[in-house]
């Protein structure tokens, strides 16, 4: 009965029929949406549903990779979100080896 301490939360009150109190936040913005084939997340600060920064519109990629159109999808249906997140790993891979061949060029022109 009274104030109850609680590290989660910011004041906590308790009665013998019932408790309430008002939690710290630990997301500030979170929701998902979907519509026919498209699909809409975000997240401040990064959770599970959004784990990284993801910009694309009508298959045409901004980030991560390089930008530009995804893979089509196969059998007229949309891809599967396992397939998608493939798909950001192959193109995440990719900008990694241009970076690295930069690297690899800007030394050896420098060497020179």
């Amino acid at each position: 009965i009274g104030m109850i301490k609680e590290e989660a939360m910011i004041v906590k009150c308790g009665l013998p029929c019932c408790t309430c109190g008002l939690k710290k936040p630990s997301v500030l913005v979170k929701g998902s949406s979907a519509f026919l084939c498209m699909r809409a997340a975000a997240s401040f600060p990064f959770s599970d549903e959004v784990s990284s920064p993801v910009c694309a519109c009508c298959a045409i990629r901004c980030v991560p990779g390089p930008p530009g159109f995804m893979k089509p999808p196969q059998e007229g249906k949309a891809p599967a979100q396992e397939t998608m997140a493939e798909e950001v790993k192959e193109a995440e891979k990719k900008t990694e080896e241009v970076k690295e061949e930069v690297k690899e060029e800007a030394v050896t022109s420098v060497a020179a």
